[in-house]
């Protein structure tokens, strides 16, 4: 891409993400008086001087570090999520869409399985979502974690409908407990999986689909 190119797709990558951000303030705010989200979005606005990898962490950690992606349509997707450590974003992936029970139309919420085994009838349950983690570290330091309602059954999932799927030669028992405040109670309903078998290497398309 040319200096001139970049510099016209810039402004207009600028002007439709600022607006995106605008109207997620618009709406915290009307929803949510007293949260902080807001005013931390400014921090994710694009500006002029900005860089073409500035530009792409700001779109990246708003539609999916702060979740609006979530509530879109489709066809933004789960997204091969780029795992660490590097080097290496090319590791078969599943990423799992999930829904709260009482947000038809939004409250989406993606889970992802490093290493995917390939299984295309992944069978995978509902859960209720909460403040209480669990996390597995994977052979190459990569994890998979889970927030539901106890410690127990955060674990209880990851082993039953999670770990199950990765590459046995990849898999461990090394789990931890962790907790995060302030995260809704939800019951929360698989909708699809999407297969990434090159990770984040080769564009954001799957090369398969299930649904639930």
């Amino acid at each position: 891409m040319s200096k001139y190119d970049f510099d016209k797709f810039s402004k207009f990558q600028r002007r439709v993400h600022n607006l995106q951000i605008k109207k997620a303030q618009i709406k915290l705010r009307k929803e949510k008086p007293k949260s902080r989200i807001p005013a931390l979005l400014n921090e994710l606005k694009i500006k002029d001087s900005d860089t073409a990898q500035l530009i792409m962490n700001k779109v990246l950690s708003f539609w999916f570090t702060f979740g609006f992606g979530k509530s879109q349509a489709e066809a933004i997707a789960s997204f091969p999520l780029i795992w660490e450590p590097q080097p290496g974003n090319d590791i078969p992936q599943l990423a799992i869409v999930f829904r709260a029970e009482n947000k038809p139309r939004s409250g989406n919420y993606t889970i992802y399985i490093p290493h995917y085994n390939g299984n295309k009838k992944p069978d995978i349950s509902q859960y209720t979502k909460g403040q209480y983690g669990a996390t597995v570290e994977l052979k190459d330091k990569r994890r998979i974690t889970i927030y539901s309602n106890s410690h127990e059954n955060a674990e209880k999932f990851i082993r039953s409908n999670l770990l199950k799927y990765v590459s046995s030669k990849f898999k461990t028992n090394n789990f931890q407990h962790i907790f995060r405040k302030n995260i809704q109670i939800n019951r929360m309903i698989p909708l699809r999986a999407d297969y990434y078998p090159n990770g984040s290497n080769k564009g954001i398309n799957p090369l398969w689909r299930h649904y639930f």
